[in-house]
Formats: structure tokens, sequence, C-alpha cells
């Protein structure tokens, strides 16, 4: 049985860690993974005895087939959601235990975010054709997490800009959408690039006091870019569905921008900042509550945005 993200047990997070697996390399790899089991050894049946039943009994054959179809699915999909959870799991600790622990904690910390947050962008978790919402965004939680447990003041802004995305981030006529599949996808697609700024910002605040209006601030800025770029790149006769799909990919890929901005001016902060004594800091915070401004973020922000949208209008070598 592979990985499936309904598999998780909040009210027995014991239970789900009871299955013991077998690795190659025990340094890197928790002996213990929940949800997962392997089997001995697994024989697939040849094409051969495929072809010889479809033969003797087609109906049987296409339920196979689905059944089939619907296992490599939830493979997949189990393993864009337990890769990155073994990464941050193996990253700071050679120990066993310790990695099992922090695993186990924060599979069941991704689902709970998933669930309590699908009814906030219009999707319910205990269907099973919105279950791929619930998967997406365990990973969304799992990497803003990366390297350590996501915080929960991280958490929660994570959690308020999913709500955002649904309710008060203008996504210049993306939002709402006819279909509502497409548009919970562009949503989760918003979160998901914003857990990389969530996972930044917990690195380094630049002094300030409030994550949810700094992060909302954040996301507007990306979606901004994002609608500039689409509006600039793609012609308006372009079907929906297109301009959507760039949208979607705008949003995750110029999150990691926004990552990569934040920390380089996180790092000039912290160097201008190791010249002053405690004392000095101290004083500067009671005088500027606010902390510093994120101005130099977004500009940097928009400069890489703006290069980003001319190399797309770069022609390419064939």
């Amino acid at each position: 049985m592979v990985f499936c993200p309904n598999q998780v047990s909040l009210s027995s997070p014991q239970s789900v860690a009871s299955t013991t697996v077998q690795a190659e390399s025990p340094a890197c790899v928790p002996a213990q993974v929940v949800g997962v089991s392997y089997p001995a050894e697994v024989t697939q049946p040849s094409a051969a005895h495929h072809k010889k039943l479809a033969r003797q009994d087609p109906g049987r054959i296409s339920t196979a087939t689905q059944r089939a179809r619907q296992d490599a699915l939830r493979t997949l999909n189990g393993l864009r959601i337990v890769a990155p959870a073994l990464r941050v799991a193996c990253a700071n600790t050679s120990s066993q235990e310790d990695q099992v622990a922090a695993f186990t904690a924060m599979m069941a910390n991704a689902n709970a975010f998933a669930v309590s947050t699908c009814p906030s962008i219009g999707m319910d978790p205990s269907k099973e054709t919105d279950r791929w919402a619930v998967g997406m965004l365990e990973r969304a939680f799992i990497e803003a997490g990366a390297p350590q447990q996501l915080s929960t003041q991280s958490a929660q802004s994570l959690r308020t800009l999913a709500i955002a995305s649904a309710k008060t981030v203008a996504m210049d006529g993306f939002t709402p959408d006819p279909d509502e599949t497409a548009a919970s996808a562009l949503r989760i697609g918003l979160v998901r690039g914003m857990g990389k700024v969530c996972a930044a910002h917990q690195r380094f605040d630049f002094l300030r006091n409030d994550a949810d209006d700094d992060m909302a601030t954040s996301a507007q800025h990306l979606v901004d870019q994002a609608c500039a770029i689409v509006a600039s790149r793609v012609n308006a006769l372009a079907p929906a569905s297109e301009r959507r799909s760039l949208m979607l990919a705008l949003v995750e890929e110029g999150g990691e921008i926004m990552a990569q901005c934040w920390d380089q001016e996180a790092a000039l902060a912290i160097r201008a900042m190791k010249g002053r004594t405690r004392e000095a800091i101290a004083t500067w915070r009671h005088a500027n509550p606010n902390g510093l401004p994120l101005t130099p973020v977004f500009d940097r922000f928009r400069r890489q945005m703006a290069r980003l949208s001319k190399l797309l209008a770069t022609p390419r070598p064939r």
C-alpha cells in the first residue's frame, strides 16, 4: 500500500507510525515512515498476461486498467508529499528516532493544515474529487517549513493567505472563475508560491511584528507581477485555460523568486546590524516598532520579475 494523504489519522497520530520500512541507508532514511508499507517483493503481471486476459474477459481488463491507473496516480501523489517531508526530516539529524518523530509530526501537522484550509478555498477534503487539493496544501505546508518545522505563526500566516487568495487577493479576472476546480488550483498555487516566502520570513522577519499583514502584502505584490506578465506576454485571444496555466506557473515560480529576494535583502540587513550593539538595536526597535521596511524586498522582486518577462520574450536557440 502506497502512502495516500487520506491515510493520515489526526485523531491518533501514533497509529500511523507503526509500519516498519527496511531502508538501504539507515543514516538518511527513517526506519519507520508514516503511512508507507513495502511488501517484501512486488511482481507485476506481464504484458502477455494482460493481452490474454483482454481476449478472455474485456470487461475485467478494463477494470484492472482503471485500478492500475488509480494506483499509479496515488503513488505519484504520495511521492510529491512524502519526498519533501523525508528531506526535511533527515536534514538536521542522523538519529533514526529523531527522523521518525520529525516525519510523523510533520505529516500530521501538514494534514491538519490542509484539511482545515480546504473549506477556505471552496474545497471539501472529505470528497474524493477534492483530495488532490489536500495533497497540494500538504506539500505547500511542508515546503514552507523547510529546513525546520513551520512555526505556529508562519502556519497561521499560510492559512490566512489561503483565505485571502479566495476572498481578497484580486487576480485581475482570474478569480472568481466559472471553473471552480481551476480557480482552486490557482489559489493553491498562490499558497505554494507564498509558502517559500513564509519560510524566508521565518528565517528573518525584518524585526516586524505583523506576519499576516506582511504576507498578505507580499502575496498582492506576487499576484500583481504575475498578472502584468500574463497581460504583456499572452494575447487576449488565447484560451482562458492557457492563461490560467501561465498564471499558475508564475505565482509558483514567482514565490521562489520573492523568497530569494527576501533572503538577499535579509543578508544585507543582518550585515548592517552586526556593527551595532544590542543596546543600540533595542533603542532602534523601540523607536521603530514596525521594524525595517519591506520596500527593498519588493523593489528587488519587481526588477527580477521584469527581467523574467524580458527573457520570456527572447527567442531561444532551437
